[in-house]
């Protein structure tokens, strides 16, 4: 089954709203001091990140909590 899915923009606030995704920001830490996090995101700066972690994440977060 397909993990990933490309959304514009307006589809992707609608579901951080209603708690469908969990949404991963990749930028280093002294890029989110300078600009702000993004709302109800997880920051993992992307040196840290692996494609397990990421697979991980999902399965724990989206697929066992799927409300959409």
């Amino acid at each position: 089954k397909k993990c990933w899915k490309i959304v514009e923009f307006d589809e992707l606030v609608k579901m951080l709203r209603q708690k469908c995704i969990q949404l991963f920001d990749v930028r280093e830490r002294e890029e989110v001091r300078e600009t702000g996090m993004i709302p109800r995101s997880v920051n993992i700066p992307r040196k840290y990140v692996t494609t397990s972690m990421i697979i991980n994440a999902y399965n724990e977060s989206y697929l066992q909590n799927r409300a959409c």
